[in-house]
């Protein structure tokens, strides 16, 4: 029982939609255009696997913050104080957080460039940020989630090609750096949306808790035209 609800308590299906995205950004792009990129198959390995411990730590800590909340948006899928103690699940946050910093560190360390650690422990010290304190402003928390969103997309980029950049293959790397940052804008703007649209479903919630989100300040009808703005521009973009 308390490992069904761990592995939804940590978005295990989110997750796998990230390890996709990874492997697709580095077997299928970046290897279109460097064949021979810097990461191994197994430093790519540990870096997606920092990825993944340290975004499924960002979402146990989010739900800790958010217990009180989400037992009135979503009191069946509410898993810490009913299926999962607290204490575990913030044992599981810090050992979620060590393991994604250590392999974050060793890869860095491995392709020499060990200032690249300081990627995932900006990540970790933002998502407990945004879950303690920025979640409850008004779209700036939307904005911040889908800063990292991104981020965990651009690291693979950082990584397996930053290092490798020169002369000879310079012309190679802008095609792929317009490719990326299309990619990137994609990513955060779908996630400013997605956002936008869980504040309105938690409206409820988080009005008890005295939140400031973008619904409660300006009504849900603004916001959800501010949602349907962002999704038309999206689309034209995507046109």
């Amino acid at each position: 029982m308390i490992i069904s609800s761990f592995l939804k308590l940590i978005r295990y299906k989110n997750l796998l939609i990230v390890l996709l995205t990874l492997i697709l950004i580095k077997y299928a792009l970046i290897h279109s255009f460097f064949p021979s990129s810097l990461l191994s198959d197994f430093q790519f390995f540990l870096l997606a696997l920092s990825i993944l411990f340290i975004t499924a730590a960002g979402y146990v800590v989010n739900d800790i913050f958010d217990v009180d909340a989400d037992k009135i948006n979503k009191p069946t899928k509410t898993f810490i104080n009913t299926s999962i103690p607290v204490k575990f699940a913030w044992k599981s946050y810090f050992t979620l957080n060590f393991l994604g910093l250590s392999f974050g560190f060793f890869v860095s360390y491995s392709i020499h460039k060990i200032f690249y650690s300081s990627i995932f422990l900006i990540t970790i010290l933002g998502l407990f940020i945004y879950s303690k304190y920025l979640k409850k402003l008004p779209l700036i928390g939307n904005i911040i989630v889908a800063f990292f969103i991104a981020l965990s997309m651009y690291t693979v980029y950082i990584f397996d090609v930053f290092p490798i950049t020169n002369e000879f293959n310079k012309t190679k790397n802008l095609e792929l750096n317009k490719i990326i940052y299309i990619y990137l804008f994609f990513a955060f703007i779908m996630t400013v949306i997605r956002e936008i649209i869980k504040d309105i479903e938690d409206i409820n919630g988080d009005y008890l808790l005295k939140m400031n989100t973008l619904p409660i300040l300006i009504g849900k009808k603004r916001t959800n035209r501010i949602a349907f703005i962002f999704t038309s521009f999206l689309y034209v973009f995507i046109v």
